[in-house]
């Protein structure tokens, strides 16, 4: 099977900053919100936050880190494209991996963007992780893209 053309970006230094100054960003922001971990599968907020261009995804940012979860279809891509401490490949559903592996500890508070969960998502969050609070986070990451660097100014 041929793959895909599509000539997907390579991480440079200047987007590399960027990339670094966002999710540092992100982290100021939990701390101010009082959650121990946020978690996104929105294709924007990752392509925006770790510079991941694929479709199946998971952002999981805790107090000292930012990890990547995906599945074996895009290791390679991973590799080259995303910017994140830990980069994660699961296998099956994506929070079912991570409750398996205990990535997210019991009696923690998790945050999340309502605005960017489909409800089949949210459904799924709160099932999953009953031994741990939600929090809504609307726009959080949005108040981050907001502020541009100059990078994105002179795009």
């Amino acid at each position: 099977m041929l793959k895909s053309l599509k000539k997907l970006p390579i991480i440079t230094s200047e987007n590399s900053k960027d990339l670094l100054i966002r999710q540092r960003d992100l982290h100021k922001l939990c701390e101010q919100f009082n959650v121990d971990y946020f978690v996104t599968s929105s294709k924007t907020h990752l392509r925006y936050l770790t510079g991941y261009n694929g479709s199946n995804g998971l952002l999981i940012l805790n107090r000292n880190k930012i990890m990547f979860v995906t599945d074996s279809r895009y290791q390679d891509i991973i590799k080259d494209e995303v910017i994140a401490d830990k980069k994660i490949i699961g296998t099956g559903n994506l929070l079912d991996f991570i409750l398996k592996q205990n990535i997210i500890k019991n009696n923690s508070i998790i945050g999340y963007d309502p605005n960017s969960l489909q409800l089949v998502s949210y459904s799924l969050l709160e099932n999953k992780f009953s031994s741990r609070k939600l929090k809504k986070l609307p726009n959080i990451i949005d108040k981050i893209m907001s502020v541009k660097s100059e990078s994105e100014i002179n795009k």
